[in-house]
């Protein structure tokens, strides 16, 4: 104490480091790093006969401690002066504290009869900016409206749109809503109303979602029941709510039966009753009932008392979030949006609604895999996410897993539940190209109150960040006054998204919720979220840890008092404590410790009777037995004195692999769990085993042994001599039974004929079927009316103007009998009107026949034979040049002929099955053949091109490609669908690689897509690296040397695809981002999405991985063939 340094002043320093003998360290004082003096011995003024005296400022040096505060007295003033390490502290942090310093003596001196611990610590001019400046989040959002009211305006403005994908299930959203209110008007009929709550227990499925929206619908509130839990939680969960009515199916039911309430199965394949009574139900929107202060869910979180707590959360508090989250984050239509977070954890919600309040996809993660990183991965890349949400620790994970780099569709990754470690977020930079957000937020705040981008260029540890809008962060100390600028103290929350409080528990909501200490709104409150944290000079809040021994594991919030509560039940145990332990860098694991009556405890056993009692997160991974609890000298638990579990084993459990099968689990058990070697007795839990690595575990046994173990084998069967068994008879119950004609064996493995024609050809994607290029033009035209589509030379247009000269060209060509399938010769140079003309025939219905005018008259005089054009679109400067042909010509620099014709949009005539275009490619006979592409065709390679490389308004593509390749459709038309800027090359520029890097750095241009031989004198321009927009690098149409790779590498910054494909597969069939880390020749990749390809031999069977085949490609880029 302070009272004891005083009395014990007088003794040397050196006596105290010799008593204490504290380990040495060079690169700090052994003892303490920060040290305050106070210099208050009387001393007689200096006087120096003839002379003046004035103090001089004390001259810098090297700092001897982290931190110093020398204080001396003089006279009736103080004189302050901080000495401090430079490489610990910048200038201004200090002048921080000393400004604060002077705050706190002054009101000292102001308010002397006040306790200092309630005295102000900040400037008044900080005071303003920590609790009102950093705290300014304020943002209009439509305070009436409900989670329903929000899904149904969507669904009156979509329709028609895919809202959920689940396996082999989708579901537009009207079918969706049709669902969701056959649910609701069962609900109703039920008396389920505001603040009914209604059980929802259901795997992952379409059910989930429509019970969900039906239970909102009705006006009632959700409470999410798990599957997983064990029979005794949901027991009380029911009770604990009042819950008179369970949405549920029919595998499911069972659990249900000791339940008072009504169970409704959802599935159709229960009660026969229930199916009739829901296809009776009307598919009309039930009359509202919710309002927004009504409950929209309760979620349960674990309680230090050993009680569950449910959570209210309010229409309200989860609206505000949803707002922010659309409007900061530009959620859209072209979003697929990972549900994957289980429904207790109420991080899943915006993941529910997020793409459902935005027209996006929701992609339900399949049962069982929300944890597999090996599963998710697949599922991203075979649907094409856009959005996905995972806590650290599984980000980890997948970061480990091969493929993961592979998911280009990926826009926006977000990460909470546990504290983002920099070097995560690091490694994530260096395998995706998406953002990366980390997000923080108890329940009681409705998901997030704090957010914050990672930047990769940023080292430091990340923070939460600031809070979002309508919300408010208070870093308070224990009084509860403000904090200055990187003091440490607890986070208080308050805002738009504060919970209602606790279910039927009022005095632990009037202990979390406290009265606001700085507002003069009545009733205001504040939540203790019992986080320590610290204000960052940017107005950022830095995570530290907790005021109390609550966890954070995997996602989950686990109070300590839950699980020790359990322990406590169960007979023999006389004392326990539950803990959060790292042994290992980055592997928490939840330890409990044990005192029992004979000092014997069975770990085993304890953790099979938690599991009848706790959720899978909560039941610890290991169980140490103690003689005593151990306690510091005041009597009280001593936590850092806690023994990490034992890694050995007792001599019955240390026995040697005997098998191979054996031999291989050891070996695998010892890389997962990082130990030198492992005995067939010992328990995977023990050891240091958890669900995640668990997950990691059954990912290396299905590598191994080809074929899908079930993750529960590890549960089931948690040591190697048990698990090695339940291999065994996996593998004996899949196993053939006869030995196969030589004559008619597969060349491939079983594996192999999986993984070659199956898992490397699962691209299937889905994609608006019933698009043509002229629609998706028109789409965004509609968003973006006033954007800059086009430039060409010192010529540009904007959307509308665009889409209104397109217009005029479509009503003319529909004049002259243009149509469906129609061939329209596009003989134009490169200019505005080359753009206009091919939108024009499109929008006419007609399809693209490109004739560059730079062809000799004998191969257009064919082309024109050969398509038998009705009418060929020119400019008044190339008619002569046309060959003689009996069509139709129409100038489109005729701006008189066109002014007569309407602006607006014609009628659709196309649909996805007719022509887009018709290019011409060499032939081997001597003719040219003219390959036919539909519009399904093309489309689905711009919709992958779009959600892979997250293609948005900020971008401007390169035009340079000649017309007469099919790459220039892409290049023409991929930003004008997405609302970006199409940047076209004049014809002397095509050629010129600074005339190109020119048009780069002058608009912005952010995608390029050229040949490896206009790429390399590209690269050796001096004016490319002010080309500081480029964002993505495409190659095709030659082989990509390896050599020009690495040059590449070593000059840009941004990531280069090598795509391969050709005409007769609308532009591209496979892509690979190449990277430093595979040698050899650079791969053409694999295929895009819907794309399948096949290597094959000269009997058309698939060949082995490293024989060299004919490649074939299928699926939905297919031409229809040749004209």
């Amino acid at each position: 104490t302070a009272l004891g340094a005083y009395d014990h002043a007088q003794m040397p320093f050196e006596k105290l480091v010799e008593a204490l003998a504290p380990q040495r360290d060079p690169s700090r004082n052994p003892l303490f790093q920060v040290m305050f003096a106070l210099q208050n011995a009387p001393t007689a003024a200096l006087a120096l006969q003839g002379t003046q005296c004035r103090r001089l400022p004390q001259q810098g040096g090297i700092a001897k401690f982290d931190l110093t505060l020398e204080i001396a007295e003089s006279g009736d003033a103080l004189s302050c002066v901080f000495e401090y390490a430079t490489d610990l502290f910048d200038e201004a942090t200090v002048e921080c504290m000393a400004q604060d310093y002077r705050a706190l003596l002054e009101a000292i001196v102001a308010e002397s009869d006040r306790a200092v611990g309630h005295l102000p610590a900040l400037t008044p001019a900080k005071h303003r900016q920590v609790p009102a400046g950093w705290n300014a989040t304020a943002v209009d959002y439509p305070r009436d409206a409900t989670l329903a009211s929000l899904f149904e305006a969507q669904v009156a403005r979509m329709a028609d749109a895919v809202a959920l994908v689940c396996d082999d299930t989708t579901l537009t959203y009207a079918e969706l809503n049709a669902q969701a209110n056959r649910v609701a008007h069962v609900l109703r009929g039920l008396e389920v109303g505001r603040d009914s709550m209604v059980g929802l227990y259901l795997e992952r499925s379409v059910e989930l979602v429509a019970g969900m929206l039906g239970i909102l619908k009705a006006g009632g509130a959700w409470v999410p029941l798990d599957p997983t839990y064990p029979a005794a939680r949901l027991a009380f969960m029911l009770n604990d709510t009042a819950a008179h009515v369970v949405l549920t199916q029919s595998s499911l039911m069972p659990a249900l039966r000791g339940h008072a309430g009504r169970v409704i199965c959802l599935d159709g394949e229960g009660s026969d009753a229930d199916a009739h009574l829901l296809a009776a139900a009307p598919v009309v929107n039930p009359l509202p009932a919710a309002q927004p202060d009504d409950l929209a869910y309760v979620i349960y979180t674990s309680g230090s008392t050993g009680r569950p707590k449910g959570v209210m959360i309010s229409h309200a508090a989860i609206c505000n979030h949803m707002h922010w989250m659309l409007d900061t984050f530009g959620f859209s239509e072209s979003d697929r949006i990972f549900q994957k977070t289980g429904i207790c954890a109420d991080a899943s919600v915006w993941e529910f609604f997020a793409p459902l309040l935005s027209g996006g996809r929701m992609v339900l993660a399949a049962e069982g895999s929300q944890r597999d990183p090996a599963h998710l991965v697949r599922q991203i890349k075979a649907f094409g996410v856009t959005v996905m949400q995972v806590v650290p620790s599984l980000l980890k994970a997948l970061l480990a897993e091969p493929g993961f780099a592979e998911c280009r569709s990926l826009r926006q990754v977000f990460c909470g539940g546990e504290a983002l470690d920099a070097a995560v977020a690091q490694a994530f930079f260096g395998q995706c190209s998406a953002r990366l957000h980390n997000l923080y937020g108890p329940t009681e705040a409705a998901i997030d109150a704090t957010w914050w981008t990672c930047d990769p260029d940023d080292r430091r540890p990340i923070p939460i960040g600031r809070p979002i809008a309508n919300m408010q962060a208070h870093v308070l100390d224990a009084a509860q006054q403000p904090v200055p600028v990187g003091v440490a103290g607890e986070l208080y929350l308050d805002g738009a998204g504060l919970a209602r409080g606790y279910l039927g528990r009022p005095d632990l909501t009037a202990e979390k919720f406290v009265a606001h200490p700085f507002s003069d709104v009545p009733g205001a409150r504040l939540y203790r979220t019992g986080d320590r944290v610290r204000w960052r000079e940017d107005g950022c809040i830095e995570f530290l840890n907790r005021v109390d021994h609550q966890i954070k594991l995997r996602g989950f919030r686990i109070e300590p008092g839950e699980i020790e509560a359990a322990l406590l039940g169960l007979p023999g145990i006389r004392d326990a404590v539950a803990a959060m332990r790292e042994d290992r860098p980055g592997d928490a694991r939840l330890v409990a410790y044990v005192v029992t009556e004979d000092g014997n405890p069975d770990g085993i056993d304890l953790r099979a009777q938690l599991e009848r009692i706790l959720p899978a997160h909560m039941v610890p991974s290991a169980i140490v037995a103690l003689k005593a609890l151990p306690l510091t000298a005041h009597g009280k638990l001593d936590r850092a004195a806690l023994p990490a579990p034992a890694s050995g084993a007792a001599p019955d459990d240390c026995v040697a692999p005997r098998t191979p099968a054996e031999q291989t689990l050891a070996s695998i058990w010892c890389d997962i769990l990082g130990l030198p070697d492992v005995g067939i007795r010992q328990n995977f839990f023990d050891l240091g085993g958890h669900s995640l690595l668990a997950v990691q575990l059954v990912n290396r046994l299905r590598r191994t042994f080809s074929c899908d173990v079930p993750l529960r084998i590890v549960f089931d069967s948690p040591t190697i001599e048990r698990m090695a068994a339940a291999c065994r008879s996996l593998l004996e119950g899949i196993a053939a039974v006869h030995e196969p004609d030589m004559n008619d064996a597969p060349v491939l493995t079983p594996s192999e004929r999986h993984r070659v024609p199956v898992e490397w050809n699962a691209t299937r994607v889905d994609y608006p079927r019933d698009a043509t290029l002229a629609s998706m033009f028109e789409m965004q035209a509609a968003r973006t009316p006033d954007a800059l589509a086009l430039v060409c030379g010192d010529a540009t247009l904007c959307y509308a103007a665009l889409d209104a000269r397109a217009n005029r060209i479509a009503h003319a060509l529909r004049a002259l009998g243009v149509g469906p399938d129609s061939m329209v010769g596009l003989h134009l140079e490169r200019s505005l009107d080359l753009v206009a003309g091919m939108l024009g025939i499109l929008k006419a219905g007609g399809a693209c026949v490109p004739l560059d005018p730079a062809y000799p008259a004998a191969r257009l005089a064919f082309m024109l034979d050969d398509i038998k054009a009705a009418v060929v679109l020119t400019q008044a400067s190339l008619q002569p040049t046309l060959p003689a042909y009996g069509g139709r010509t129409l100038c489109v620099d005729d701006d008189a002929a066109l002014a007569l014709q309407p602006s607006c949009t014609p009628s659709p005539r196309a649909a996805a099955d007719n022509l887009a275009y018709v290019i011409y490619t060499s032939g081997s006979t001597g003719r040219p053949k003219g390959v036919m592409v539909s519009h399904a065709a093309v489309c689905n390679r711009m919709h992958w091109l779009i959600d892979t490389f997250g293609i948005g308004p900020a971008d401007a593509m390169l035009v340079q490609a000649s017309i007469n390749f099919d790459v220039s459709v892409g290049q023409l038309l991929a930003c004008l669908f997405t609302g970006g800027r199409s940047v076209l090359a004049l014809e002397h520029e095509r050629a010129d690689s600074a005339a190109l890097v020119e048009l780069t750095r002058a608009h912005e241009v952010s995608i390029w897509d050229l040949t490896p031989s206009m790429l390399r004198p590209m690269l050796d321009e001096p004016g490319v690296a002010a080309c500081s927009a480029l964002r993505h690098v495409f190659c095709g149409g030659e082989v990509l040397e390896p050599a020009l790779a690495r040059v590449f590498r070593e000059r840009m910054r941004v990531p280069l695809h090598n795509i391969y494909g050709p005409t007769e597969a609308a532009i591209d069939a496979t892509c690979w981002t190449c990277d430093d880390s595979a040698p050899g020749p650079i791969p053409i990749g694999r295929p895009i999405a819907n794309t399948e390809v096949f290597v094959l031999d000269g009997q058309r069977q698939p060949v082995s991985v490293g024989v060299e085949g004919e490649l074939y490609i299928g699926g939905a880029g297919l031409a229809r063939g040749y004209l």
